[in-house]
């Protein structure tokens, strides 16, 4: 059974765990290492070229995982990007997820205004290539 790779910055939902299980099949859900989520968590927005900095990253993946596995991929676009391309060039899969957003604002007591993002997630998607 496949596992599932998580290359994002957020906890995994109740929601997206069943999911991948019934639907992918996922045995596994595989966090990164607290050194390689930094990483992915706070790319710099100064580097020209982020190929050597995503170096650490897909390491790991080569490391960790095999053929089969899924990988949940959301982040930095460009980042997302090169993750994406790798997963797809070395038999990993590479999914995101598609979430409902609810947006409210309301004022708070103090006069300040108060925006609230909700999330849930809808379904896993593929990333697909163009052509």
């Amino acid at each position: 059974m496949p596992s599932m790779f998580l290359v994002f910055s957020h906890v995994m939902t109740h929601e997206q765990k069943s999911e991948a299980h019934v639907r992918f099949c996922c045995s596994s859900f595989v966090e990164m290492p607290s050194d390689i989520s930094s990483l992915w968590s706070n790319v710099p927005p100064g580097l020209e070229n982020i190929m050597d900095y995503a170096g650490p990253i897909l390491q790991w993946l080569e490391t960790c995982s095999q053929p089969g596995d899924y990988c949940l991929i959301e982040g930095d676009f460009g980042m997302t990007y090169i993750v994406v391309q790798w997963a797809q060039l070395n038999g990993r899969i590479p999914v995101y997820s598609s979430t409902e957003r609810v947006f409210e604002t309301h004022t708070a007591g103090d006069g300040a205004i108060v925006n609230t993002h909700r999330f849930r997630h809808v379904r896993f998607r593929h990333y697909r290539t163009y052509g």
